[in-house]
C-alpha cells in the first residue's frame, strides 16, 4: 500500500503538494520527481514493494505488485521503467497482478495503467489545461473538476485511453466431466500459494476473522506458514460474527483480538470513516465502520500487514440474491460483480486498511484463481441453487469445523451487527419530509433511503463535486 499521484501537464509543486498532503495517511516515505521541462512530475508515498523507481530519463510511481506473464515472477520495478524506455507501452499487457502505476519521461512522455479488475485505486481529474492523478479522490478534491475512477484495465498513453488487453473473465461453461477433486485441489494450491508471501513478509500475519468461511480458510491457511497468526473481529452489540470468529481462533489457536462498539461511538467514527471510503453507499458504509475499527485494531497491536477475504463472493457465488436466478443469470451476475468490485469491496478494504498504513493482500483476487474461477460451472458454485460457494466449501472440509464450512453466508454488516443498528437509529434522525424534499440530488442521484441521505450528507461535507457523487460506486443488486 502506498500513494501515487502525477499532474500531466504544466505542473506546479505547489499543487501538488496540496494533493499529497491529502495521501500521507497511505505509506511510509515520500517521494517527488518532475522531468526537467516542468511538464510532468510524481509523488506520493512508498511501502515495501510500491514508490519511485527511477532509470535513466524515466520515473516510475507504483503501488502494488507485478508479475510477468512470462515467469510468474514478481517483477522488479525498476525493470518496469526499462520496459517502458525499451517498448514504451506495448509492454503493458505483459504485466499482471495488483497495480496502478504512472510512468513519466524527461521527454514528456507518459503513461497510466490499472490493474484488470482495480484491486489498486487510481483516479483522475482536470486541472486547467493538466491531467492531475491519485490515489484517491481526495487528493483531487477541491482542486480538480471531471474527477472519476481510472477505469481497471484501462492505460492512458499519448493523449489515448484504451483496454490494454481483453478481459480475463471466462464464461462459467456446463462442462459435465469436471473433476471436482482436481479442481478442489487448484483451489487450494492456489489460495496457498497466495497466503505464503504474506506469512514471509515478517514475524506476525494479521487476519480479519468474521467466522464466515473466506476469512476462516485464510486464517487456517496463514496458520499453516505462520508460527504467529493474529485474528481480529469486531462485533456491534451482538452481532453473531464474534462467536464464529471466538470458534475459529480457539480451534486454530491464534492470537485472537476482539472488540465490541456501540452506537454511540459508531457515530463519533462515521464522519471520519465516510472520508476515508469515499463513498455513501450504504452496504459499503455499515460494513467499513467493522473494517475500520478491526484496523485500529491491528494497528494498535503492531501488526501491519492483514489478509482478507475479498473477492470469492464475487468468484464462487457467495450472494444470497444469486439463489433466486436461473444458471445463465448467476454467471452473467457473478462477471458483472467482479468488473464492479473495484467501486465497492476492493475500495472498502483499501481505504480503510490504507487509513491506518497498513498493507493489505487479497488472496482471493489472486489472477490465477480469477481464471481457474472463471472456467468452474455455476452448478458447482451455488450447488442445487441453494448452497453458496460449494467447490470452495468442499475443497476446505477438512481444515475448519463443519458448521463454520457449512455456515450459510451472512452479509459482513448483518454479521458484525452495525446494518440494523445503525438502519434502526438513522431513521430517527431523518424526517419524512426532509427525506423527501433531498432525495433526488440530480437525473442521476436519487437516493433510496434516509440511512444512505444520512451518509450522502457526510459524504457531501467532504466532497462537494456532485460530479464525484454521481460516479460513486452504489449496490443495487437486480
Amino acid at each position: 500500500m502506498s500513494a501515487i499521484s502525477g499532474i500531466y501537464g504544466p505542473s506546479t509543486c505547489k499543487l501538488h503538494a496540496q494533493m499529497v498532503e491529502k495521501l500521507k495517511h497511505r505509506g511510509r516515505g515520500s517521494f517527488y520527481w518532475q522531468n526537467s521541462r516542468g511538464q510532468v512530475s510524481l509523488a506520493g508515498n512508498t511501502s515495501a514493494h510500491s514508490g519511485l523507481f527511477l532509470d535513466q530519463n524515466t520515473a516510475l510511481a507504483l503501488d502494488g505488485q507485478i508479475l510477468s506473464d512470462e515467469t510468474d515472477d514478481y517483477l522488479d520495478p525498476i525493470d518496469i521503467a526499462k520496459q517502458f524506455n525499451l517498448k514504451e507501452e506495448a509492454f503493458i499487457p505483459d504485466l499482471r497482478g495488483s497495480f496502478a502505476l504512472l510512468l513519466a519521461g524527461d521527454d514528456n512522455a507518459f503513461l497510466a495503467a490499472r490493474d484488470d479488475y482495480g484491486i489498486k485505486p487510481l483516479y483522475w481529474g482536470r486541472y486547467g489545461d493538466s491531467l492531475c492523478f491519485a490515489s484517491e479522490a481526495k487528493a483531487l478534491s477541491g482542486l480538480c473538476h471531471d474527477i472519476e475512477p481510472f477505469p481497471p484495465g484501462y492505460c492512458y498513453s499519448s493523449g489515448k485511453l484504451y483496454r490494454f488487453r481483453q478481459s480475463r473473465r471466462h464464461s462459467s461453461l456446463n462442462v459435465k466431466d469436471l473433476d471436482c477433486q482436481v479442481i478442489t485441489g487448484e483451489i487450494r494450491a492456489i489460495l496457498e500459494n497466495a497466503v505464503v508471501p504474506g506469512c514471509h513478509a515478517g514475524s506476525q500475519i494479521g487476519v480479519f476473522l468474521s467466522g464466515g468461511l473466506d476469512s476462516s480458510i485464510l486464517a487456517a491457511l496463514s496458520c499453516k506458514h505462520s508460527a504467529e497468526v493474529h485474528t481480529f473481529t469486531v462485533g456491534i452489540d451482538q452481532g453473531q460474527d464474534q462467536f464464529y470468529a471466538r470458534e475459529v481462533a480457539r480451534y486454530l489457536g491464534t492470537n485472537h483480538h476482539e472488540y465490541i462498539a456501540d452506537i454511540e461511538e459508531i457515530y463519533e467514527i462515521l464522519p471520519t470513516v465516510i472520508y476515508h471510503l469515499e463513498s455513501f453507499d450504504v452496504s459499503l458504509v455499515r460494513s467499513a465502520v467493522a473494517n475500520y475499527l478491526a484496523s485500529r485494531q491491528a494497528a494498535e497491536s503492531g501488526i501491519q500487514f492483514i489478509l482478507m477475504g475479498e473477492g470469492a463472493d464475487e468468484l464462487f457465488g457467495g450472494y444470497d440474491y444469486l439463489k433466486r436466478k436461473g444458471q445463465s443469470e448467476q454467471a452473467a451476475e457473478l462477471n458483472k460483480l467482479l468488473a464492479e468490485a473495484h467501486s465497492m469491496s476492493l475500495q472498502r478494504v483499501d481505504r480503510m486498511t490504507a487509513a491506518y498504513g497498513l498493507d493489505v493482500g487479497l488472496p482471493f483476487m489472486d489472477f490465477r484463481l480469477i481464471d481457474l474461477a472463471g472456467k468452474i460451472p455455476i452448478k458447482y458454485k451455488i450447488k442445487g441453487g441453494d448452497i453458496e460457494k460449494w467447490i470452495l466449501r468442499s475443497a476446505f472440509r477438512d481444515d475448519l469445523p463443519e458448521d463454520i464450512v457449512w455456515r450459510p453466508k451472512v452479509e459482513f454488516s448483518h454479521g458484525s451487527g452495525s446494518a440494523d443498528v445503525l438502519s434502526t437509529s438513522i431513521a430517527t434522525k431523518i424526517g419524512d419530509n426532509e427525506f423527501t424534499e433531498q432525495r433526488i440530488v440530480s437525473e442521476e442521484l436519487i437516493l433510496n433511503s434516509k440511512e444512505e441521505l444520512y451518509y450522502y450528507q457526510i459524504f457531501h461535507h467532504y466532497f462537494p463535486e456532485q460530479e464525484l457523487a454521481e460516479v460513486t460506486g452504489r449496490w443495487q443488486p437486480v
